[in-house]
């Protein structure tokens, strides 16, 4: 007779234990979505046209410079991972991915990267993974995270391209870009670039 309220017993004592899980793990994935919400407002630029044009003009300058360098070398495949950094350094040049130690530093890396493990492994999906896994990381070691530079890395892997060109076209046209961007970003006196080196 004692073993029919002790099963109860043992059935009521985990009952609450199985609510309180289920409440947890409810609260884990709401909270969890919650963040996916976003809180802050879109923070939009607002420019004159006057800024617009000696926008469009700088952006001009700056990718025909790289374009024409590029098809100079013969090395078209570079322009879209650079056409990406000249969107992030005129569109929000004060953002750190956009300060010259990022976008130098961020292509060169991974033009290294991508050619070293290619040399290596080879030109395949794995070799790509491993790559820019190592180049994300040196970035963050050594503070030159640049997004864009990702483009870089794939175009050092299967573009078919040897060390010497790559690496000096890159770092070339970085450079350049970063010089350009000085020249034509500091001609509007409320705009300074860079932040920093």
């Amino acid at each position: 007779m004692n073993s029919k309220p002790a099963a109860r017993q043992n059935e009521n004592s985990r009952a609450p234990g199985k609510k309180t899980f289920v409440l947890k793990a409810i609260y884990i994935i709401r909270n969890y979505f919650a963040k996916m919400r976003g809180t802050e407002q879109c923070k939009k630029e607002h420019l004159s046209l006057r800024e617009l044009f000696i926008l469009a003009i700088t952006i001009f300058g700056c990718v025909g410079v790289i374009a024409w360098i590029s098809s100079y070398f013969n090395l078209p495949l570079l322009i879209p991972s650079f056409l990406a950094s000249a969107v992030l350094l005129y569109t929000n040049h004060q953002s750190p991915a956009a300060q010259p130690r990022n976008i130098i530093g961020g292509h060169v890396l991974s033009a290294a990267t991508g050619i070293l493990t290619q040399s290596v492994l080879g030109a395949n999906w794995y070799s790509l993974t491993i790559a820019l896994v190592a180049a994300v990381i040196l970035m963050i070691l050594t503070g030159t995270i640049h997004p864009p530079a990702g483009g870089t890395l794939y175009i050092a892997i299967f573009g078919g391209f040897g060390l010497k060109s790559v690496l000096l076209t890159v770092a070339a046209g970085s450079l350049l870009m970063v010089a350009l961007a000085m020249l034509l970003i500091n001609i509007l006196p409320w705009r300074k670039y860079p932040s920093y080196w």
